[in-house]
């Protein structure tokens, strides 16, 4: 599949950093406005990774963090949406299955929540705290309506509401909080949120295309040679694991190459880490490793942040997954990028066997571009890229 992105933004010029445990995220002004800034400055992000947190903002824009004082804000937001359209419902007893068509998913994740509460606490200087309650219109009611859901749902108004039913409204939430440590050099947080790596839009290792991620991440940086830094990340990722009938039978009857025994635990994992080094503060290159573990519990040996995941070796229960991107900065508000994700490649013995997976890729590469007009940033990028289906 190949696809062409035009993106463009406008953004105010203006950026005010308050607890370094406060996290930033891609798709949002204040991380297009930070991107903007640097790229005008001819300079290139050291870490392209999302969230990314304050404290190492304020390294990249070497600009100090405001001290600010222990408080929680609270916000309501309200957003009504009315929306028509003519589908076909989703008719399958089983809903919850991976067998549901990604479409259906993808255009329920556009929608808004209806009501969000949140609770944004700075903690201290370093740590930030942030709950949030949104309320949005239930899935299942998304894709199909009547009694026995098999009506065409013409519109996202929540009818079912008004015969008080539970479909109305998602009880799933929420889809967003964490608590994040961060200072200068390192950041930890425990949460849950959009996570993206590299320097596209929607990365093609990790995506922030998913409406979230259970996760729990780290990273450290340091300054490397006379402009450059060298920045290490690592990150566990706790997703829902949803199987159809045949893939449950294929999960304990069917072995691959080497295997020892079935793997039949309810449990999905997937380890990331990468390591990104900006040689100059217009160049940096990223190396990063995924691996997915399932039908099993990961242990030290699957989810050890400092070891090679493909050297372990794990036969029918991982799946790992390597990608490098980088960035360069030519020319003042200019910006050249590109990334490749490798998955399952054959190296002779390593990948032997009838049930050998071929070797498989995603790349692309775009072109960004930032200038200020009247105070205002303009920011405009345009992306190509290929994945292989």
């Amino acid at each position: 599949m190949k696809k062409i992105v035009l993106l463009f933004f406008l953004v105010l010029s203006v950026a005010i950093l308050a607890s370094q445990g406060t996290l930033i995220f891609k798709g949002t002004d204040q991380y297009d406005l930070f991107l903007g800034r640097n790229l005008i400055e001819g300079k290139t992000l050291f870490t392209p990774n999302t969230g990314i947190p304050e404290g190492f903002a304020s390294v990249q824009l070497k600009q100090p963090v405001v001290k600010t004082s222990p408080g929680t804000e609270i916000h309501l937001r309200v957003t009504p949406q009315f929306l028509i359209h003519n589908f076909e419902p989703f008719k399958e007893k089983g809903w919850l299955k991976s067998v549901v068509p990604l479409y259906l998913r993808y255009r329920y994740d556009t929608l808004k929540p209806w009501l969000v509460l949140g609770f944004e606490s700075e903690v201290s200087d370093y740590i930030t705290g942030y709950i949030n309650l949104d309320i949005p219109k239930d899935y299942r009611s998304y894709i199909s309506h009547g009694d026995d859901f098999d009506s065409k749902p013409y519109m996202n108004f929540p009818v079912e509401f008004f015969e008080g039913k539970i479909e109305a409204l998602d009880m799933s939430w929420p889809t967003f909080g964490y608590v994040s440590y961060a200072n200068e050099s390192f950041y930890a947080s425990l949460g849950r949120y959009k996570l993206a790596w590299g320097p596209m839009r929607n990365g093609l290792a990790i995506s922030d295309a998913s409406s979230y991620y259970d996760n729990i991440s780290s990273s450290y940086t340091t300054p490397l040679w006379k402009n450059g830094r060298f920045t290490y990340s690592f990150l566990v990722i706790t997703p829902t694991s949803l199987l159809n009938d045949e893939e449950w039978i294929k999960q304990g009857k069917v072995w691959d190459l080497n295997q020892r025994r079935p793997y039949t635990e309810g449990a999905k994992t997937i380890i990331g880490h990468r390591f990104d080094v900006q040689f100059a503060s217009w160049g940096r290159v990223g190396v990063g490793e995924i691996n997915v573990v399932g039908g099993k519990h990961p242990d030290l040996n699957d989810a050890n942040p400092f070891i090679i995941f493909h050297n372990t070796y794990g036969e029918d229960f991982s799946n790992v997954m390597a990608s490098l991107d980088f960035s360069l900065a030519p020319f003042k508000g200019i910006e050249v990028y590109g990334e490749i994700a490798i998955d399952d490649v054959s190296f002779g013995s390593t990948e032997a066997g009838a049930r050998g997976k071929p070797t498989a890729l995603a790349y692309g590469g775009g072109l960004r571009y930032a200038t200020y007009i009247k105070g205002t940033l303009l920011l405009a990028s345009v992306e190509l890229y290929h994945t292989d289906t």
